[in-house]
């Protein structure tokens, strides 16, 4: 329990903007049904290729693996049997990942995140996180890919219209740096 706490820990210092606006719906399409790897499609459809990456449940490794390849990303592996955790444990450790790639024990059915700091969900087992929990944690353009029946589909978390856009430096062209955000406010905790 230690290990997971200062691993989700870790993974909530390493996301570098935390948003607290509620988002209610996400864009969802199919992926092509001739996608057998879609490890170079998940990391297009990330914005950015970096952030904290999650795939839930351990088959066997080869995803994470290829998710590693992109240094950007930091991977949180959850298991529910806790022989499957200590095998991925001993895959990444015998391929120099384990750090970068960590692995812990995780009962549904929340994830052990705060809100809005995921930025890619793999997901084998469709019913082992309800769509409002893969919403709850994804950070906004995050992406959950669900394998459904041998079929994979995605779910992106939209942007919410209170956000504002920084497109310079200093907000704009015009060098001024207020923000129009009026979903970020004063600090209140630790997220």
């Amino acid at each position: 329990m230690r290990r997971l706490l200062s691993t989700v820990l870790i993974l909530a210092i390493a996301q570098t903007i935390c948003f607290s606006a509620p988002v209610a719906e996400t864009v969802a399409s199919a992926v092509p049904a001739r996608v057998e790897d879609p490890t170079a499609e998940m990391l297009r459809s990330l914005p950015n290729a970096s952030g904290v990456a999650v795939c839930v449940g351990w088959t066997d490794g080869a995803l994470p693996e290829r998710l590693a390849a992109t240094h950007g990303l930091l991977i949180h592996i959850l298991a529910r049997d806790a022989g499957k955790v200590d095998a991925a444990r001993r895959f990444l450790d015998a391929r120099g990942l384990l750090g970068r790639v960590t692995a812990d024990p995780w009962t549904p059915p929340t994830l052990p995140y705060p809100e809005h700091l995921v930025n890619l969900i793999v997901l084998e087992d469709p019913a082992a996180v309800a769509p409002s929990e893969r919403l709850r944690v994804l950070a906004p353009g995050g992406i959950a890919w669900v394998r459904s029946a041998g079929a994979w589909s995605t779910e992106r978390k939209p942007r919410p219209e209170a956000f504002d856009g920084w497109s310079h430096w200093r907000h704009g062209a015009d060098g001024n740096m207020v923000s129009g955000d009026t979903a970020v406010t004063v600090p209140s905790g630790v997220r």
